[in-house]
């Protein structure tokens, strides 16, 4: 049993890890495609940003994705970094990836800076690629 424990989580660390990157991509991409495709589709998405942009609500990956589409339309990013190289634990299959994200207001060119928060959880897919993190929250708040 300690074997398999040994052995998966490293592997499980690791798809952690590129999960971190690929969320780390679609923001300085400001692709909210991306962004959506690392949700889980059979959740709603808890996101919940303060002002500037003042918004709370639960969100399917398609209504994320458009609501990505028009913040990154409005303020695209300027800087995003995970901030620590491990993610925080939780409990369960869940854990806490934290970066620092800043950007633009088109309009005024105002910067502003957020610490951002990502709930992710392990998932399996049976179908697919084997075990999988997928976002289920979205937190940020101002810096």
């Amino acid at each position: 049993m300690s074997r398999l424990v040994s052995f998966f989580l490293p592997l499980s660390l690791t798809l952690l890890t590129l999960t971190s990157r690929n969320i780390e991509r679609a923001f300085l991409q400001n692709n909210a495609a991306s962004l959506a495709a690392l949700c889980e589709p059979e959740y709603a998405i808890q996101v919940s940003l303060p002002e500037p942009i003042g918004y709370s609500d639960v969100l399917s990956p398609g209504q994320l994705r458009v609501f990505f589409e028009q913040l990154f339309a409005r303020w695209p990013t300027f800087e995003f970094f995970i901030e620590s190289p491990l993610p925080l634990f939780l409990p369960g299959d869940r854990w806490f990836i934290r970066a620092r994200w800043s950007f633009l207001e088109k309009k005024s060119l105002q910067q502003y800076v957020f610490r951002i928060y990502f709930q992710v959880k392990m998932t399996e897919r049976l179908r697919r690629r084997g075990i999988e993190w997928r976002i289920i929250e979205i937190r940020a708040e101002k810096i």
